[in-house]
């Protein structure tokens, strides 16, 4: 297993430029997917929490039959029972 390490060790830097320019691009790709990435999340971070604050929430309590017919006649009233909840 030694042998075939050192082997593969000197086969790669038989032609450093190739090697350089192999190892660079891989790097760069990683390092730009990383990039595009934490992008991407921060996106979606930014699109949730608009939406929540426009719109109801996180969560809505709704009655059973909201689904049927929406209307806010199904809507329940927000009291004091459930600030304690």
């Amino acid at each position: 297993m030694k042998e075939i390490i050192k082997i593969s060790w000197r086969n790669l830097w038989r032609n450093k430029r190739r090697t350089i320019i192999t190892i660079s691009s891989i790097f760069f790709a990683f390092f730009y997917a990383i990039l595009m990435r934490s992008f991407q999340i921060g996106t979606y971070n930014v699109l949730i929490d608009n939406t929540v604050s426009q719109f109801s929430g996180h969560l809505q309590i709704q009655d059973k039959s909201y689904f049927d017919e929406q209307t806010i006649d199904y809507a329940i009233p927000f009291t004091d029972d459930f600030k304690n909840i």
